[in-house]
């Protein structure tokens, strides 16, 4: 849990927050409950995907914040950055070091713990994952 408080707040939260105006826009009505539910957590899932592989390499995709997280942890480590967010980088802290690297897989994991929980009815479901798969792969 401190892994998900200390690594997902801090973003802009751009990425995460459109996708509920996309479906809007893209519904042309204003979202029920279910449907405002549904977009505000693959928003989440959005924010997990790293703000700077989508930012720095020109890719034009809509994925997690949680993604985006485990992104930036693992980025930090291999950079050997020393700060992240105005804080120090995760693997920096007392007692977190390399174990950073496990905290990061746990991070893109959480991505298809909620896609499951919540989607896995939907007709779309295997369409996320497939797109979760794919960024998570082009971008590592």
């Amino acid at each position: 849990m401190l892994n998900l408080d200390y690594n997902v707040p801090g973003g802009k939260l751009n990425r995460g927050m459109s996708v509920v105006d996309s479906v809007e826009i893209l519904r042309g009505r204003i979202l029920n409950d279910d449907e405002y539910n549904k977009a505000a957590i693959l928003g989440w899932c959005i924010e997990l995907v790293s703000p700077y592989y989508l930012s720095n390499r020109s890719v034009e995709v809509h994925c997690s914040p949680q993604l985006q997280a485990s992104f930036l942890v693992a980025d930090d480590i291999m950079d050997q950055s020393i700060t992240r967010r105005g804080q120090s980088c995760w693997y920096k802290n007392s007692g977190v070091g390399n174990i950073a690297i496990n905290d990061a897989m746990m991070l893109e994991a959480a991505i298809y713990h909620l896609l499951k929980s919540h989607f896995r009815k939907e007709s779309y479901y295997v369409d996320l994952l497939e797109l979760f798969h794919e960024v998570s792969h082009i971008s590592q």
